[in-house]
């Protein structure tokens, strides 16, 4: 049988786990952000770098 996990310890998992969520989300928000207001990027240009940063189907 599994060994039982104390519930202090998920809390803290689970505020870690939220914690790199916020990181990742608010990372990826400003990287967008900065990309799309600092340079002007054709349509076909976009699909290519989300492809390549696999978003969008296989590189």
């Amino acid at each position: 049988m599994a060994a039982q996990i104390p519930g202090s310890d998920q809390i803290k998992q689970y505020k870690e786990i939220l914690g790199d969520h916020k990181k990742f989300t608010e990372t990826s928000f400003l990287d967008y952000v900065t990309d799309h207001t600092t340079k002007e990027v054709k349509p076909e240009q976009q699909n290519k770098d989300m492809t390549a940063k696999g978003l969008l189907g296989q590189p």
